[in-house]
């Protein structure tokens, strides 16, 4: 009878298996950890969308047809909209202030008081003919403006009005930058023109 069995040099099996397969598999979970770090750094950078969703219009106001005028009776432009801030980070933001344009005189923080209606006279042609205005307003209810500095919490989203007001036009393209507690954003803008009779100014 002849002897089939195999003699198994496990001592090269073992030896083989150290060189070979264990650093593939250190390889492997090397890459997975790196993976999980990158997207967990990544995760938490700062990542804020800002959309306005409303009309960007100046208005020269009409104080007089305001019932609850706000306080800055000496700047006569405003330029009041809504924005949706996105926070897509896993960690919160805090929203500070805005300011719009170079002029760091124009901004919206905690320390503005903004006024409830805003009115202003649409000047036609036809109108101005009969020596008549049209006009239109912009209410504020509450909860609508919210109180800065705020926080967004992750990947949440946010929407509030903002209003500047100023002397100067600044109808066209601007910047609208974000203060916040991680850094400034700035974001593109359109104010798309100006409503309201020239006389107020």
């Amino acid at each position: 009878m002849f002897d089939n069995s195999i003699d198994i040099d496990w001592i090269s099996v073992s030896t083989f298996f150290k060189e070979f397969f264990l650093p593939i598999i250190s390889l492997v979970f090397s890459t997975f950890a790196f993976y999980i770090s990158f997207r967990d750094r990544q995760s938490k950078k700062r990542n804020l969308s800002i959309l306005p969703i409303t009309d960007i219009e100046e208005w020269i106001v009409d104080r007089e047809s305001s019932k609850i005028p706000d306080i800055y009776h000496q700047l006569p432009l405003r330029c009041m909209f809504e924005v949706l801030l996105t926070n897509n980070s896993s960690l919160p933001i805090t929203i500070i202030e805005f300011h719009l344009s170079d002029d760091p005189s124009i901004v919206f923080n905690r320390y503005v008081e903004p006024g409830i209606t805003y009115n202003v006279q649409i000047v036609e042609n036809e109108l101005i003919k009969l020596g008549e205005y049209a006009s239109k307003a912009k209410t504020f209810a509450e909860g609508d403006i919210l109180k800065m500095p705020f926080t967004i919490k992750p990947y949440e989203a946010a929407i509030t009005g903002i209003i500047f007001g100023y002397t100067d036009t600044i109808v066209g393209s601007q910047t609208l930058l974000v203060r916040t507690s991680r850094g400034d954003l700035e974001q593109k803008i359109q104010v798309s023109k100006q409503v309201g009779p020239k006389s107020r100014l």
